[in-house]
């Protein structure tokens, strides 16, 4: 052994005894680096080491920063971004009451409202064979052209769309095998409930689940637009019910506390905003997808994955909301079970832990969830001509007023050429429309 081995030892069990906690607001710079308080730094925690350890053991400050920072990756004070409104109200409460009685109630409302976020994140920690935890989220929408313009600030432009889906624990390494992105354009398909409901379906649809597996987690978070919502639901139980493997006895659906909702797929996208960023210049989605390819396997939509209307056949098929067993809004986890017949029941809980509610259908009085058949959607939309009228004058300012002679601005090009024809076309079926309404009336 080393004349510095012991100090070493020390020094490893006192630095690996500081309570860390991870980035759960920001993409940090590393999906493994974790925080000290702010009001910490190297040279007071070499003072408490020093203070602590044995004379033979005590060490000079370069020696110990020297150590600390080659062994460990550990930065000082999380980043403040993102935060809780909640969290951030309570805090502000309890700093300016002055009844003893009452900063105490808000001491423990802020400590139980903390604890509910814990509880979410504990799931989504639990790695099991019986176990199957996915989840999912949009990245922020990523501008088409990217340009090192001034004016592309002030200009519109269209949004590619990234889907992250992460098959995994949080603590689960990640690698192309087990993390997805699913990838359009505005000018393909919106960013809604049925884009959301056909990828999830594909993933379910395509993974090789275990025989050992017996649950499948979701987590995600609880936008109304997308994910907390019947339709995605009604996704679930018609998949669990009709494609599901045997093995798979219950699927469940986590909703994390309001404000702390980071999951795994936003390390994937902290990675990929990194190489974003430091591009300058973004001309088509191709761009994005082959930095999106290092990182994730991508599934481009109309070719590796279709759309589905399921917001048609859901709403025929299930009740509405207000007329479920439970109370929808305030559900911060759901559970498909089936029964004996097969059929799926649906349970709502307020709790993570509790399982308070009564499992029911949630069907249609003679309706019945294995008859949802949605129909494909069509991949293409046209672009609202503000939109097109914005990005042209950005390419004209940036490129020159030839800039369609540009072959890596053949992208721009084909959308305007196309939008135009869809312009003309639709012009067309509303003449023809309008002379068969004056024949009708003259007869």
């Amino acid at each position: 052994m080393g004349k510095n081995d012991d100090k070493k030892v020390c020094m490893k069990t006192f630095i690996e005894s500081l309570r860390c906690t991870e980035s759960h607001y920001c993409r940090s710079d590393s999906p493994h680096r974790v925080y000290l308080p702010c009001d910490l730094n190297i040279k007071k925690l070499w003072n408490v080491y020093n203070e602590q350890a044995e004379p033979d053991q005590k060490v000079k400050q370069c020696y110990f920063r020297k150590y600390f920072n080659r062994k460990y990756n550990v930065g000082f004070g999380t980043p403040q971004t993102d935060l809780c409104s909640t969290c951030l109200q309570y805090k502000e409460k309890i700093r300016r009451c002055t009844d003893p009685k009452e900063k105490q109630s808000f001491i423990t409302n802020h400590r139980v409202h903390t604890l509910q976020a814990k509880s979410f994140f504990a799931f989504l920690k639990q790695n099991s064979d019986e176990v199957v935890n996915i989840s999912f989220d949009c990245q922020k929408n990523l501008p088409l052209p990217k340009l090192p313009d001034q004016q592309a600030y002030f200009s519109m432009q269209i949004n590619f769309f990234n889907f992250g889906v992460v098959i995994g624990s949080s603590k689960s390494p990640l690698t192309k095998e087990n993390v997805r992105c699913y990838t359009w354009t505005e000018v393909e398909r919106p960013k809604s409930s049925n884009e959301i409901a056909s990828a999830i379906h594909h993933t379910l649809s395509t993974y090789e689940f275990k025989a050992t597996n017996k649950i499948i987690r979701l987590f995600c978070d609880g936008c109304g637009g997308q994910n907390k919502k019947s339709i995605f639901i009604g996704m679930l139980c018609n998949w669990f019910n009709s494609n599901a493997p045997p093995n798979i006895e219950e699927i469940q659906v986590f909703f994390p506390v309001v404000g702390h909702s980071f999951m795994p797929p936003d390390r994937v996208f902290g990675n990929i905003e990194k190489v974003v960023r430091r591009t300058a210049e973004i001309l088509e989605p191709s761009h994005y997808v082959n930095m999106i390819k290092d990182r994730a396997t991508v599934f481009k939509m109309g070719v590796d994955f279709q759309v589905f209307d399921w917001k048609t056949e859901i709403k025929k098929t299930l009740k509405p909301t207000t007329q479920w067993h439970f109370k929808f809004k305030p559900a911060k986890r759901f559970v498909l079970t089936k029964n004996k017949l097969g059929t799926v029941l649906v349970r709502g809980e307020a709790l993570y832990r509790s399982d308070l509610g009564q499992a029911k259908g949630i069907c249609r009085k003679g309706k019945r969830i294995e008859a949802v058949r949605p129909k494909t959607l069509q991949v293409g939309l046209r672009i609202k001509e503000d939109k097109i009228k914005s990005i042209s004058n950005l390419l004209k300012t940036h490129y020159g007023d030839e800039w369609k002679s540009n072959e890596a601005l053949d992208y721009f090009k084909n959308i305007f050429d196309s939008n135009v024809e869809n312009n003309f076309e639709r012009q067309v079926d509303a003449d023809e429309n309008e002379i068969i309404s004056d024949e009708e009336i003259n007869i």
